[in-house]
């Protein structure tokens, strides 16, 4: 980014606690507490297709789950990745404590900038999290959360990325260390003597680690906030099953993830719906299945068009719409497949679909609720189809940072 000889990198080293309080404060203001969010919600379309993701939204990871995605979608619908300072306590609001969210805000305004162009084309939907401002709503998914709590447990893909994140922010937060306190990290946990340290390698190694610092577009050049100052908060954003369920049976769109975790869940029944599939699907869903797609890693938009990428947003158009119009599901597949024994071309990862179609779609009574009391009454029907990313390759998340 460079306006008026400003860059990114000027931004990150100047970023002061008001400019992120006038953010958020922002924020605050475009969604009050009394906001309707049907009133803001796209509606469903006819012609184009609509995925919702149901998963975390980082700057981190946004090349592989949202703008790589955009090569087989038509559209999609994302939760926003600020924290609305209306539904927070004071003592962890952005507002009150500017200090706090400084990196946070930094990766949220970069996430922004990546995804305008996009969101000024239509073709992406950043959606407030009703849970953030709607005290009522809040209160409905505390009620169905309270009812399945025993059953959600993270899922061993969703657990690796945990890790991965958290060395992820303990490798940044180290690089961020004042000058004195970095040397001394680098004495007692990289070198491992504090008596016979040479003082050439110490150097060596700050000024390594402060380059890769300031070469890192998602983090800030400020050192982290002490724990006497109430230390950083990190907050990564996600609609939850059945809020994503209530904004993609709102906007007509079906679901896609590449978390385990909500993949399992969406299939959990309720105690009144069971999820088999629709028997007059399962030829297309065979063909889906044996689909793999590819996204970007190395850079936040894909400078070409990925190989079967054009056929399968055809048929993935095709398909949701026949879905909503309750037509024949007999619809021709891309024959274009990537070979996955051949090794991923530099800078691209590899995901393999595991497609559901539900007989009646993902039903969900607790879901149904909030789409009428918080919704509308006319054209909702249920999400039909749900996608599962599972990648198989071995790039990790990492590389797209």
């Amino acid at each position: 980014m460079e306006e008026e000889g400003i860059t990114w990198l000027d931004v990150r080293r100047t970023l002061s606690n008001d400019q992120v309080r006038r953010i958020h404060e922002i924020f605050s203001a475009l969604w009050p507490t009394d906001t309707q969010l049907i009133e803001l919600l796209p509606y469903p379309q006819e012609k184009r297709s609509r995925a919702l993701y149901l998963g975390i939204i980082d700057a981190r990871m946004l090349s592989t789950t949202v703008t790589g995605m955009l090569a087989y979608f038509d559209e999609l619908v994302l939760v926003h990745p600020f924290v609305n300072a209306n539904g927070v306590r004071p003592e962890f609001s952005p507002v009150c404590h500017p200090e706090q969210f400084r990196d946070q805000t930094l990766r949220d305004v970069f996430l922004l900038m990546v995804l305008e162009a996009d969101i000024r084309a239509g073709r992406i939907h950043l959606v407030p999290d009703p849970l953030d401002y709607n005290v009522d709503f809040r209160k409905e998914i505390m009620v169905i959360t309270e009812k399945a709590i025993d059953d959600v447990e993270l899922g061993p893909i969703d657990k690796a990325l945990a890790r991965a994140l958290a060395r992820d922010e303990k490798m940044r937060t180290i690089k961020r260390l004042p000058l004195t306190t970095l040397r001394l990290y680098i004495k007692r946990h990289i070198l491992g003597d504090l008596e016979n340290s040479n003082e050439s390698d110490i150097e060596s190694i700050v000024n390594g680690l402060k380059k890769e610092l300031e070469d890192d577009p998602l983090a800030s050049l400020d050192p982290p906030c002490s724990s006497a100052e109430g230390g950083e908060l990190k907050i990564l954003k996600s609609f939850g099953r059945d809020t994503g369920l209530y904004v993609a049976t709102l906007t007509g769109s079906i679901v896609y993830t590449d978390s385990d975790t909500q993949w399992t869940r969406l299939h959990q029944t309720d105690g009144v719906h069971h999820y088999e599939q629709d028997a007059a699907a399962e030829k297309v869903i065979r063909r889906l299945d044996n689909v793999d797609i590819k996204v970007p890693t190395l850079t936040y938009h894909h400078e070409a068009t990925p190989a079967g990428a054009n056929e399968t947003r055809e048929f993935m158009r095709r398909f949701d719409l026949a879905l909503k119009a309750g037509a024949a599901l007999g619809v021709d597949m891309p024959t274009t497949k990537v070979d996955t024994d051949q090794p991923d071309e530099k800078g691209l990862l590899t995901y393999k679909l595991k497609s559901s179609v539900p007989m009646g779609g993902f039903q969900r009574t607790d879901v149904s609720r909030l789409v009428l009391t918080f919704g509308r009454f006319e054209n909702v029907a249920p999400v039909r189809l749900g996608l599962f990313l599972k990648q198989v390759s071995n790039s990790t998340f990492s590389e797209a940072v």
